[in-house]
């Protein structure tokens, strides 16, 4: 990897400038020629798989750069991440039976990394010559303030010449639209539009009920007392009893009836 030239001083400084940024999402916007798609830099040290884990956690995913467009647009709206050296994860691998470092290349939504940037793949763990190709380096980074794209560590090369196997930022994107509505789920979460009551990035009309969401009751068995929670609700969704509306359509209706009867029985632990 690139050789760390930032001192620890310094890239606190910049921390504190920049964790601002790092809190707000920013929309890419249809009215501005974007793909109404939401990003966020992440300023976290992580591990490439550590990274897409926690964006997705969020209902995200590690941004993939697709066109020049996004890119350019990407440079001059998202900050330059204060971590050149270590760089910022992005969304895309290399197939792990490609011949060259800089072969083999894709985006995790599909397509070639193929856009207009310096791409730097060196498979080279340390940066410094000292390890030599070892075929590890199959995640892409960005560094130099979104200036070049590079080859990631997973692991470390070895105990002598380590490679470094994190970068200090990732930048998240946000492209579902679970409810076929043709705007992006998260933009509506943060506008307060689609309630997400776990947090996960995911509008709660999307995700499926569990038993403990149809035990109304709520002792721990979906069974006849539930059944006449939902018969004592009937109709419109009342304000008195929102719950009952299971699949959250407006009405408490025989579609309810059906997911009770369908969980019947004690709920797991």
């Amino acid at each position: 990897m690139k050789k760390h030239t930032i001192q620890i001083a310094t890239t606190l400084a910049l921390l504190a400038s920049s964790i601002a940024h790092a809190q707000d999402a920013v929309q890419w916007k249809v009215s501005d020629g974007g793909n109404g798609h939401w990003y966020q830099l992440e300023l976290s040290p992580m591990g490439w798989s550590v990274a897409r884990s926690a964006a997705l956690a969020k209902g995200g995913d590690l941004a993939s750069l697709e066109s020049d467009s996004e890119l350019s647009w990407v440079r001059t709206t998202i900050p330059g991440h204060p971590w050149p050296s270590e760089g910022c994860h992005l969304g895309g691998f290399q197939a792990p039976s490609s011949p060259s470092p800089d072969a083999g290349w894709s985006w995790l939504t599909g397509g070639q990394v193929a856009i207009q940037i310096t791409l730097d793949f060196d498979d080279n763990p340390c940066g410094q010559g000292c390890c030599g190709e070892n075929n590890e380096q199959n995640f892409l980074h960005s560094y130099e303030y979104w200036q070049k794209l590079g080859d990631a560590n997973e692991i470390a090369f070895s105990s002598s010449c380590p490679g470094y196997t994190t970068a200090y930022a990732s930048l998240i994107e946000w492209s579902a639209d679970c409810n076929n509505d043709n705007i992006v789920d998260y933009g509506q979460i943060l506008q307060g539009q689609l309630a997400d009551a776990n947090t996960n990035g995911i509008p709660d009309i999307c995700e499926g009920p569990t038993c403990h969401d149809i035990d109304l009751n709520l002792n721990g068995i979906v069974d006849g007392g539930d059944l006449g929670v939902l018969l004592a609700f009937w109709g419109t969704v009342s304000p008195a009893f929102p719950r009952a509306d299971i699949n959250r359509d407006g009405l408490v209706n025989g579609a309810d009836l059906g997911i009770v009867l369908a969980f019947w029985g004690p709920c797991p632990n």
